[in-house]
């Protein structure tokens, strides 16, 4: 059996919570997150949401723009 990986939310949440891009209820700020990153802010809603997973270069993106390592922003399932 093949393992698949999600974006762990709860690390991302935190380091957007520590860079100011979550809202007041400290929910994911989408849109600040796609300018921090440059990641699309449909694909983040269908990752966040769990309809897609992440692609590599999501995952390096995202991990970059808040000086993360990628492995810290995987799941597996």
């Amino acid at each position: 059996m093949t393992a698949t990986y999600t974006l762990n939310l709860a690390t991302l949440s935190a380091a957007a919570t520590l860079a100011g891009d979550t809202k007041r209820d400290g929910k994911l700020h989408l849109s600040r997150i796609a300018r921090r990153s440059g990641v699309d802010p449909g694909v983040l809603s269908r990752i966040t949401r769990r309809k897609n997973g992440p692609t590599l270069t999501t995952l390096g993106r995202l991990a970059k723009a808040y000086d993360l390592t990628v492995d810290k922003l995987i799941s597996v399932d």
